[in-house]
């Protein structure tokens, strides 16, 4: 049934190529160049193209790595066809992924041909203001060192809390729930002042090392003994180019909503049911952007 459907498909497709574009008639035989069969099915120089720019894996020009591509296609083909012996095809799990893959190939096409988006790429005005806008982030910059304990949350009474609060060394805090014969799991963890809100690294750059923090994760629950706090600025020039990618990833994707949402005015659109109203809150992640993403491109340490 797949292969029927997947030839019927390519006739249609040879139909309309060449009412479209006789005079290409010699590219597109090219295109549909047949390089390998399975049973009745065939793989095109059309199916290859577009698996060696799909894969970052396979990408480049040698016989090697066409071959690889190939080979792909064919072991593919053979479990297309398996899939449609078992009649997997038939199965809701199965033709609702099919359908969200269409979707998907279809919205990406329509925003590829609609949706212009500029590369103006930010000045360096841009970047030292986005540096100047987040002194947390970067020119003030503080790393907060602490020990952890991962606890059952059953086993933490008040009485052991506030025992657990007067040790001031990880090793006393230790001893304290070995003593209650709470099982734990020890191990470090580094934030930074740009990974927390300005509020929490204020509060937290006035803390005393040995200040004991308490975060309840359902079942468990984290210890968090303070150690140190160090400065760490970071440079603008360090991160010029990271800032950039940046804004410019942000810009591009305010740009695709904003015309995105003059595209939706021409259609009628209903919610049934809907789970959340949108939020200031909400509009503003879309407009910054997010702390860990642009951190993990400036430094391994973040």
């Amino acid at each position: 049934m797949a292969i029927k459907r997947r030839q019927t498909v390519w006739l249609l497709g040879g139909i309309a190529w060449l009412l479209l574009a006789g005079c290409a008639q010699k590219d597109e035989k090219s295109q549909t160049q047949v390089l390998a069969r399975v049973n009745n099915a065939e793989i095109t120089v059309l199916e290859l193209n577009s698996v060696l720019s799909q894969r970052p894996d396979l990408k480049g020009d040698s016989n090697n790595q066409r071959q690889q591509a190939l080979d792909y296609l064919v072991d593919q083909e053979v479990l297309v066809q398996k899939a449609a012996d078992l009649k997997l095809d038939q199965e809701p799990a199965v033709l609702a992924a099919i359908e969200a893959g269409r979707r998907q190939v279809l919205a990406a096409a329509a925003a590829q041909k609609v949706l212009k988006v500029s590369t103006a790429k930010p000045s360096e005005h841009d970047v030292s203001h986005f540096y100047a806008q987040h002194p947390s982030w970067f020119a003030e910059r503080k790393l907060f060192d602490f020990v952890s304990f991962t606890v059952a949350s059953a086993t933490l009474n008040p009485k052991l809390l506030t025992q657990l609060d007067s040790a001031k060394q990880p090793d006393q805090l230790a001893a304290q729930l070995s003593a209650s014969n709470a099982s734990f799991k020890q191990g470090t963890l580094q934030l930074s002042s740009g990974q927390i809100s300005d509020a929490t690294s204020q509060t937290l750059e006035k803390m005393q090392p040995g200040t004991l923090l308490v975060n309840h994760q359902g079942d468990q629950t984290l210890l968090m003994q303070l150690l140190k706090i160090e400065d760490a600025p970071v440079d603008e020039k360090s991160v010029r180019e990271a800032i950039a990618q940046q804004l410019l990833k942000q810009w591009r994707e305010q740009a695709t909503q904003a015309q995105l949402d003059i595209l939706k005015k021409g259609y009628k659109i209903s919610y049934l049911k809907k789970f959340s109203a949108p939020s200031a809150a909400g509009a503003a992640v879309v407009a910054t952007p997010g702390k860990s993403q642009l951190q993990n491109g400036l430094k391994g340490e973040f």
